[in-house]
């Protein structure tokens, strides 16, 4: 800010010094004061000569006045750091010092910023002294310029009285002078007249012009920058906002890979439990079909002997009611494993549907994670091509990406409704535990999705700004999430195979299960026939005579009953072996799955890191902005149209102030106005004369020139 103000100064008074014209006494209709100072400064004489040029020729009037000037001169001297008189000092050796200041009394009230202010008529007063080198060394001035020619040393200052308070600016910042100090080594002191020339025109008006419009200029241009910056800071928050719902999304899905794993056990433990029973269903079936064939010879042998019967009557009588009873054991047990084949036939069927949604799911998100990595790979491609001005073309392909997203999204949404249908009508847990998973996966999917939509937002949004100064970081983000999606299409397509092998067990599982129910029933058939004929044959015991046609009957009906129970429980037989080798695939796929859960496991946990990492850079990104716009372009802002601006339109005051002083001696206005003021020399010769003898040597000096 500093620098800024002190340019500003520094402009005032290079313009001063180069745009300025010593005026001669021949400008048309020009007032020219000259006053005798005393060497301490005290106003003694005053003459006006006024200059008027008309058609008729120039006319030129000297008067005498007694009138206070607008810049009054105080003047005092030290020698070797004592303060000293004129007197005094002449003839003394020592470092002398002489100050000249000056007190400015053109005193105004103008209006700043709505606000009443006191501002000065602004004059500029050059002093200058020529000293002589033999017996002064070392000439310095203080706000001008020394000349030595070798025999004498002209010493010229520049001093701005009241410009201090006109500009309202601290001497911390800049010193305006307002004095003029000159210092020497002098032997025998002696100085000849100080001539002092002070004009109000410090700037030509075509020098504010200028600074006025290099000011709109820096006005407008602090503007747009405080406007982008800001924009930029804007970009930076959204894309937080947008990698922080991926971060989010990423371990969501990581929760859901680690489920995913524990589900995946559990079906494992299952599975297990089938194959064991599978194989105690195969050896069961193979020894009924073994019994079932002992018991066919028995009842041939039976059918042979039923003469035999007779003479045996009452044992025979009370086999028979110990087989009817056992009959209806029979019937009741087959009854129940018919219906049980059935219901197993009737889950195994809506287990092997569920599995293929669950492998429509699974490719459902095989095609997002396929088009997240080639929209990635694009977007890393197309940032290549950023200019930072116009970039439709990279954000049209951008929110085609989205809307892709967005239909997976839709259509992964209402898959998981009619799942979840299903899952609210049915008890069985196992399917349950099958069904919820497949809703995780799809949840999973989604947030997935839906992170790469906010991501692919934030580069919309990067872009429309312009702001290609964050490009490199969002690549490597990119970078590190295309790594992660990489790592979940190779858990994901592992899933795929393992549910794949999965399915055609639980189909296989089906089949048989189909086949298993139908020799159930059947056997359930053959033993209500069995339960008939015992019934009948308990009936007819009592007459057995007559019966024993009926129990040969009924006794090959039995056989031809129990030779469809061989027939259908060695159908059972054949799908119980089909049904454990469906259970080892199963096994096998349930492996492969397990394996596909913990590499998806692992590259959840990788695009969870990849997310952190992409925040954590995201935010460092915002906080540096946030900075950046605080302690730099705000506090520019802030200098720029607050202290630059006032001292502006003080500057633009000083003009107006300038331009309005233009009368001194009369009420007639003059083109220009200047004011020279000759201060008494210091002379050896002089120390006794008195104040009336110095008037009268001066005004023969005047009637000289």
């Amino acid at each position: 800010m500093n620098n800024i103000i002190k340019k500003c100064i520094s402009s005032i008074m290079i313009f001063s010094l180069l745009t300025y014209t010593m005026p001669v006494f021949a400008f048309t209709n020009e007032e020219s004061i000259y006053s005798k100072l005393d060497s301490s400064g005290n106003r003694y004489k005053t003459i006006i000569s006024q200059t008027t040029e008309d058609e008729e020729g120039t006319s030129s009037i000297q008067t005498e006045i007694d009138k206070e000037l607008p810049i009054v001169t105080k003047v005092s001297y030290e020698l070797d750091g004592n303060k000293i008189s004129t007197e005094e000092l002449a003839g003394k050796s020592g470092k002398v010092k002489i100050t000249l200041e000056y007190e400015n009394k053109e005193e105004n009230e103008v209006i700043i910023n709505g606000k009443k202010e006191k501002m000065y008529t602004p004059f500029l007063v050059v002093s200058g002294v020529i000293i002589n080198n033999e017996n002064n060394t070392n000439v310095e001035i203080s706000s001008g310029k020394v000349i030595n020619d070798g025999s004498k040393t002209i010493a010229i200052g520049i001093s701005l009285p009241g410009m201090q308070e006109n500009l309202d600016i601290s001497k911390d910042d800049i010193d305006i002078p307002s004095k003029i100090e000159i210092t020497m080594e002098s032997t025998n002191f002696e100085l000849g007249n100080i001539m002092s020339f002070c004009t109000p025109k410090i700037i030509e008006e075509e020098s504010f012009d200028k600074i006025s419009e290099k000011l709109d200029d820096l006005y407008s241009q602090i503007d747009e920058l405080k406007d982008a910056s800001f924009q930029i800071e804007d970009g930076a928050m959204e894309l937080q906002d947008g990698i922080i719902t991926l971060k989010d999304g990423a371990n969501s899905l990581n929760n859901g890979a680690n489920e995913l794993k524990d589900g995946v056990n559990t079906l494992k433990n299952g599975v297990n439990g089938l194959k064991g029973g599978a194989s105690k269903l195969k050896n069961g079936t193979t020894e009924y079909v073994n019994k079932s064939k002992e018991f066919n010879s028995a009842m041939e042998q039976v059918s042979n002997g039923v003469n035999t019967i007779n003479i045996n009557y009452d044992q025979i009588n009370n086999g028979i009611t110990a087989l009817n009873e056992s009959s209806n054991q029979l019937s009741n047990g087959a009854q129940s494993v018919s219906l049980g084949a059935a219901t197993i036939s009737e889950k195994l069927g809506t287990i092997s549907a569920k599995l293929g949604d669950v492998q429509n799911g699974i490719s459902s998100l095989q095609v997002g994670e396929n088009q997240l990595n080639t929209g990635i790979d694009n977007i890393i491609a197309g940032m290549n091509g950023i200019t930072g001005t116009d970039n439709s073309g990279k954000i049209a392909e951008i929110q085609g990406l989205i809307n892709i997203n967005q239909s997976k999204i839709d259509e992964l949404t209402g898959t998981n409704g009619s799942i979840q249908a299903v899952v609210d009508s049915t008890e069985d847990e196992s399917i349950k535990s099958v069904l919820t998973n497949q809703i995780n996966i799809n949840n999973s999917s989604i947030g997935m999705l839906q992170a790469n939509n906010s991501a692919l937002n934030s580069v919309i949004v990067t872009l429309s700004q312009a702001g290609g100064a964050n490009i490199s970081q969002l690549k490597n983000g990119l970078e590190a999430l295309k790594s992660g999606v990489n790592n979940l299409k190779t858990g994901t397509d592992t899933l795929y195979s393992g549910v794949s092998e999965l399915k055609v067990g639980a189909d296989t599982l089906a089949e048989k299960s189909q086949e298993l129910a139908q020799g159930a029933n059947n056997l359930y058939q053959g033993t209500a026939q069995l339960k008939n004929g015992t019934q009948n044959l308990s009936a007819g015991s009592s007459a057995i005579k007559d019966g024993l046609n009926t129990l040969d009957s009924s006794s090959n009906q039995l056989l031809s009953a129990n030779n469809q129970l061989v027939d259908a429980a060695t159908t059972i037989s054949n799908g119980a072996i089909d049904l454990e080798n469906g259970t080892i695939t199963l096994t096998d796929g349930v492996a492969k799955l397990a394996n596909g859960s913990i590499t998806l496991k692992d590259g959840t946990s990788t695009l969870v890191s990849g997310s952190k990492q992409l925040s954590d850079g995201s935010g460092e990104l915002l906080d540096g902005i946030k900075q950046f716009n605080n302690d730099g372009i705000m506090k520019i802002y802030n200098m720029v149209n607050n202290d630059v601006r006032n001292t502006a339109k003080r500057i633009e005051k000083l003009e107006t102030l300038s331009n309005n002083y233009n009368k001194f001696g009369s009420e007639i206005s003059r083109d220009e106005i200047k004011f020279i003021c000759i201060l008494d020399s210091i002379k050896i010769s002089s120390k006794e004369k008195t104040k009336e003898e110095i008037i009268i040597d001066n005004e023969k000096i005047e009637e000289q020139k």
